[in-house]
C-alpha cells in the first residue's frame, strides 16, 4: 500500500501530448495573455522597476559618490550559492565603473552566518569606506550600530525576513520584503544585487546598456540554487540567464561544466542545482567559500580549471561525509523511531553537511528531522521539515533555550548549549505531538496530468519543456498512468534502483526508473498491472535519444 496520497483535484486529462502546456497554464488559472507571458516572458517588462525597491536609489547614490570619488568598496557576501554569486555579480559590475572592491566571505566555522563584527572592524582598519552586504544583514542590528560608530559606511542588501525595522546604522537597505508591492519580494540575494546594478546602471548611464545581460548567468545559478519560487521576475531571470549561460564568457562556469560533465550549449535548470551548484556548496560545506568564489571571478581558464579539480575533490569529499554521516544519522534514527520529530547529534558530524543529511533522514523516515553537531559546550544544526508540518515554529516554540535560530517552514538552522539537547528533543516533541495532525506527516504528490499511456513520447517531453525552468511554485508536471510490468530488476551500485520495462494499452514498451525505490514495492511483480505517478523526461544513450518515465510512487489497481 502506498505512503503518499496523490493530489488529482486539478488533473487534466490527455490522450495526446498536442497543446499541454497551454492546457496545463490554463488549469493553473492563467488567462491567455498570461499563458503567453508565461511561455515567452519579455525580458524588459519582466524587470519590472526596480527603482521602487526599497532604500535602492538611496544605495546608488551613496555608490556613486564612492566609484566618482575613488573611494575603497568590500562586498560582505554570504559562504552559499546565493551570497556567492550577489557578490561576483557586484564584482563584476562595480569593475566595469572602475573601482574593483575587495571581496569578503566570512568562514562558516569560524565566524558563522552574516555580518560579524570582528570582520567589519578588520575592514576599517584596511581603510575601507563603503561595505555593501549581498544576501545578508536585515537582522544584522548590532553589526550595523558597530559600522556607524567606527565611521565605516554600511549599505545592506538582502531578501531574508526582517525581525522588525532595518538596522538603523545602515545608510541603506535594499530589501524586497520592505515593500507593500510584492513583485520583487520573491527575489534570491543575487537577484537584489542584479536589481542594484539595474538601478546603477539607469543613474550612471554606464556600463553601456545591454553590460547587464552578462550577469544574468550568476543570476540565474544563484536563484536556482537558493530555490526561491521560479515564478514571475525570478522564472524570466533564470530563463534568460540560462541563454546566457550556453554562451557565457565566465572562464570558471565553463571550467566547472567541463569537471561536471554538462554541456553548457544544452545547459538546464537542473544542471544547475544538481551538478554545477554542489561544486560552489563543497568549498564552503568543508573548508572556505573564498575557493568558489575565486572561480567565479576568474578570468583565465587554465587557473579555473585547476581551482575547478580542487572543488571536485572537496565535492567527492562532501559526498563521502554526507553518506558516513547519514549512515550513522540513520542508525541513531531508530532509537528515536516512535517519535514524531527526530533531533540527531554527534559531535563527529560536520554542521556544514547536516543539512543535506537532514532532508535525506527526513525523505527516508516520513518526518521533521533535525541534525546537531556537539562542539564542545554548543552545538549547531539545521532541520528539515516533512510533509506540511512548519518547522521554524516548531523551533520557535523553543526560543528561550536557543543560543540562535532562523529560517522558514521547511528549513532551519540553530544553536543549543549541548547539555540542553535532550530538553530540546523532548520541547519538540511535545509540540509536534499537540499541534501535528495526520496529514502534517503525509507526503504529498500533486498530480497534474492523467495520460493514456501510450501517449508517452519524446512529443509529450518536449511539450512539458516549454514551461521550464523548472523549480520551486513551478514544479516539473507529475502525471499518472495505467501500465503492465513486463519486467523488473535492482541497478545501481548498491542495487537500490528499481527498473521496470512498462507496457501501454497498446503493447508499446516504456524504460521506468525509481531512484532509491529498490525495496518501496515487495509485491511488486511481472504481469502486475499498476498505477503509476511519475514525471517523464529525455534519456540519451549512445545519440539515441528516447523518453524515460521517473517514478514517483506505483500503486495496485482494482482491475
Amino acid at each position: 500500500m502506498s505512503k503518499i496520497t496523490w493530489n488529482t483535484a486539478s488533473c487534466i486529462e490527455i490522450d495526446s501530448a498536442k497543446g499541454l502546456a497551454g492546457k496545463l497554464l490554463s488549469s493553473r488559472g492563467l488567462g491567455e495573455a498570461e499563458i503567453a507571458d508565461f511561455l515567452q516572458p519579455d525580458y524588459k517588462l519582466s524587470l519590472g522597476k526596480p527603482e521602487t525597491i526599497h532604500d535602492i536609489k538611496a544605495a546608488a547614490a551613496r555608490i556613486e559618490q564612492a566609484v566618482s570619488k575613488s573611494q575603497s568598496i568590500a562586498i560582505y557576501g554570504d559562504y552559499d550559492i546565493d551570497g556567492m554569486t550577489a557578490s561576483a555579480l557586484l564584482y563584476d559590475f562595480l569593475s566595469a565603473l572602475g573601482n574593483t572592491p575587495l571581496l569578503y566571505i566570512p568562514d562558516r566555522f569560524e565566524e558563522g552566518y552574516g555580518l560579524n563584527s570582528e570582520a567589519l572592524k578588520k575592514l576599517k582598519k584596511q581603510q575601507v569606506d563603503l561595505v555593501i552586504s549581498v544576501d545578508c544583514g536585515v537582522t544584522a542590528h548590532q553589526q550595523a550600530a558597530l559600522c556607524k560608530k567606527i565611521g565605516l559606511d554600511l549599505i545592506i542588501t538582502d531578501h531574508h525576513e526582517p525581525d522588525g525595522d532595518p538596522p538603523k546604522g545602515a545608510l541603506a537597505c535594499v530589501n524586497p520584503k520592505f515593500d507593500k508591492n510584492d513583485y520583487f519580494k520573491n527575489l534570491s540575494g543575487v537577484g537584489v544585487a542584479f536589481c542594484l546594478a539595474l538601478v546603477l546602471q539607469k543613474k550612471l548611464k554606464k556600463p553601456e546598456s545591454g553590460h547587464e545581460k552578462w550577469l544574468l548567468d550568476l543570476v540565474a545559478l544563484g536563484t536556482v540554487c537558493d530555490v526561491v519560487p521560479l515564478v514571475g521576475i525570478n522564472r524570466a531571470l533564470v530563463r534568460y540567464g540560462l541563454l546566457v549561460m550556453q554562451k557565457s564568457r565566465r572562464p570558471g562556469l565553463k571550467a566547472l561544466a567541463d569537471t561536471a560533465g554538462v554541456d553548457l550549449a544544452k545547459i538546464n535548470e537542473s544542471d544547475l542545482g544538481f551538478k554545477i551548484g554542489p561544486r560552489l556548496n563543497a568549498a564552503g560545506r568543508l573548508t572556505h567559500a573564498q575557493k568558489a568564489l575565486d572561480i567565479l571571478v576568474s578570468k583565465e581558464y587554465d587557473q579555473a580549471k585547476l581551482l575547478s579539480a580542487e572543488l571536485n575533490e572537496l565535492n567527492y569529499q562532501r559526498q563521502q561525509a554526507t553518506k558516513t554521516i547519514f549512515d550513522e544519522a540513520n542508525k541513531q534514527a531508530r532509537q528515536y523511531r516512535t517519535e514524531p520529530i527526530l533531533v540527531l547529534h554527534s559531535d563527529s558530524w560536520s554542521h556544514g553537511v547536516v543539512g543535506i543529511v537532514a532532508s535525506r533522514i527526513a525523505e527516508k523516515w516520513r518526518k521533521p528531522v533535525l541534525l546537531l553537531q556537539e562542539m564542545g559546550e554548543s552545538s549547531k544544526g539545521s532541520a528539515r521539515s516533512y510533509g506540511s508540518f512548519n518547522i521554524i515554529e516548531a523551533i520557535r516554540d523553543c526560543s528561550e533555550i536557543l543560543k540562535t535560530f532562523g529560517g522558514h517552514a521547511f528549513a532551519a538552522g540553530l544553536t543549543i548549549e549541548t547539555e540542553r539537547i535532550k530538553e530540546l528533543r523532548y520541547r519538540l516533541n511535545q509540540y509536534a505531538i499537540n499541534n501535528m495532525s495526520v496529514d502534517n506527516n503525509l507526503k504529498v504528490l500533486d498530480v497534474s496530468i492523467k495520460s493514456k499511456a501510450s501517449a508517452n513520447s519524446l512529443g509529450l517531453v518536449e511539450e512539458i519543456g516549454y514551461l521550464a525552468p523548472f523549480g520551486n511554485q513551478n514544479p516539473r508536471p507529475k502525471l499518472m498512468s495505467e501500465f503492465i510490468v513486463d519486467s523488473m530488476k535492482l541497478v545501481g551500485s548498491d542495487a537500490s534502483h528499481l527498473r521496470l520495462i512498462l507496457s501501454d494499452d497498446l503493447g508499446i514498451t516504456h524504460d521506468a526508473i525509481g531512484f532509491g525505490m529498490a525495496t518501496n514495492y515487495p509485491w511488486l511483480e511481472p504481469g502486475l498491472k499498476i498505477e503509476v505517478a511519475y514525471e517523464v523526461s529525455e534519456n540519451v544513450w549512445n545519440n539515441v535519444r528516447k523518453h524515460q518515465i521517473e517514478l514517483l510512487d506505483i500503486r495496485q489497481t482494482n482491475n
